[in-house]
């Protein structure tokens, strides 16, 4: 595809279809999803589903690693109410960070921290 530039000229730009962007990053979405698992496992109540894989309409267009993360149904009283506390946000929010982290630094958080 040729695009015009501003000033003058032309640019081409190597089309990936938007179905198609995730599948070259499936590898590193799984392992990006196991350590999210692993990490929310040691910081708040985790469903016995565990990570399931499938093609996403919402991540099918993400040209890098990424995982969908569905903690609680608020339609449901007592999750929603869960979901309210402080101590499920914060344990929330550090799973996340030790996840990315380690995803970011290349370890799958064998260590014993």
């Amino acid at each position: 595809m040729t695009l015009p530039v501003l000033g003058g000229g032309t640019r081409t730009l190597d089309v990936i279809r938007w179905d198609l962007a995730q599948v070259r990053h499936v590898t590193e979405s799984a392992r990006l999803a196991s350590l999210i698992a692993t990490q929310l496992g040691k910081h708040v109540a985790l469903s016995p589903r565990g990570v399931q894989q499938a093609p996403l309409r919402v991540l099918e267009g993400a040209d890098m690693p990424a995982a969908l993360i569905e903690m609680l149904y608020i339609s449901n009283p007592v999750q929603e109410k869960t979901a309210a506390t402080d101590e499920f946000k914060s344990g929330l929010a550090q799973a996340l960070f030790e996840a990315i982290a380690r995803f970011r630094g290349g370890t799958d958080g064998q260590d014993n921290q």
